[in-house]
């Protein structure tokens, strides 16, 4: 099972390691960081386990199975516009 303490461990020095939170089960991964926008500042990074209503490009559905899925959003501060970016998933 995922945790921050796992992740901390697994890239030791990585700033968003540890501004990472893991939930059981959320929706959407994007969701769940912009409501987290609210109450803190980026950059952090949201994952989970399970993931049941995930979208994806071009209004497809993005589903995540326990145990065999790596769903999470990272929401991080951008020193340039997001229309200069290459394409991404990105929420704007």
């Amino acid at each position: 099972m995922l945790s921050g303490d796992l992740l901390s461990a697994l890239a030791p020095g990585c700033a968003l390691a540890g501004a990472t939170t893991v939930v059981d089960e959320t929706g959407s991964t994007m969701d769940a960081a912009r409501e987290a926008l609210g109450a803190r500042e980026p950059p952090f990074v949201v994952c989970a386990e399970r993931q049941s209503a995930g979208r994806g490009r071009e209004g497809r559905a993005w589903i995540a199975q326990a145990g065999l899925d790596l769903s999470f959003t990272a929401a991080i501060c951008m020193p340039c516009p997001a229309e200069s970016l290459p394409a991404l998933t990105l929420a704007l």
